[in-house]
């Protein structure tokens, strides 16, 4: 009998036994929600739900608004089955709360929301299985929580963000699975940040960028062969051709 006793005590000493353990049980959402206030988000985070395998829509592409202040109460969520949309939240200055998010299956929008000073907290984010687009978020200067982000299943979409400096923080994308846009950022210089992908399916548009003059990280993509479709360099402070850049032409 010492001897089971024994044994019990240092297994839980190795796995643990105690039943306030840190691994937190799937509690699923059937369906999607759309918040337009805080205290909707206030009454759906009690549930403390980790999947919703539909849409979460946290504002409106028509309407502006600015009663969302604050996602903090959905740390618990790990995926969303379909598409995640945080558009026109004027109030929104960061995405705390979302430091759990592994996953979007389909399109994540970040879109319209003026005073979004950081998306710091997707630090988790890995894959995105449509769309990823971020635009018109005025006051973003850097893309800081994307760094572990690898997978974008169809397009990549960076538009209008006044204030964007730098895509440093996409350094870890593989793979554009259709078309990636880079487009009227008044303030970025490079597209520092997008060396290590290696696959882009449907064409690559950098446009409307009048402070771009460096492309040298789009080398290793385009002498790879790892560009499908059409090669559009336009309306930038420089706008090198698909064979300068191989050339190592590439800034300015």
């Amino acid at each position: 009998m010492k001897q089971v006793i024994v044994f019990f005590v240092i297994l839980c000493s190795v796995i643990g036994c105690d039943d306030k353990n840190d691994i937190k049980p799937k509690k699923v959402f059937e369906g999607s929600v759309n918040f337009m206030t805080q205290e909707e988000i206030d009454d759906f985070v009690i549930n403390n739900y980790t999947h919703v395998t539909g849409n979460i829509k946290v504002g409106d592409y028509f309407q502006r608004n600015t009663s969302i202040t604050d996602l903090s109460g959905l740390n618990f969520l790990v995926s969303v089955g379909e598409n995640l949309v945080i558009a026109n939240n004027d109030a929104l200055t960061n995405l705390q709360g979302l430091e759990n998010l592994s996953s979007v299956s389909r399109y994540f929008d970040i879109v319209g929301n003026t005073n979004l000073a950081n998306i710091n907290s997707l630090s988790n984010l890995t894959e995105v299985g449509g769309i990823l687009l971020i635009s018109f978020n005025d006051a973003l200067i850097n893309l800081n929580g994307l760094n572990n982000l690898r997978v974008i299943g169809s397009d990549l979409v960076v538009s209008a963000n006044s204030s964007l400096t730098t895509l440093e923080a996409l350094s870890n994308i593989s793979t554009v699975g259709r078309k990636l846009t880079i487009q009227g950022n008044q303030a970025l210089h490079s597209l520092s940040g997008l060396n290590n992908v290696r696959s882009v399916g449907a064409g690559l548009s950098i446009l409307g960028n009048s402070s771009l003059t460096n492309y040298c990280d789009l080398r290793p993509l385009l002498n790879s062969n790892g560009l499908i479709g059409p090669f559009e360099v336009s309306f930038n402070s420089y706008n090198p051709t698909q064979q300068s850049i191989k050339d190592g032409n590439c800034s300015q």
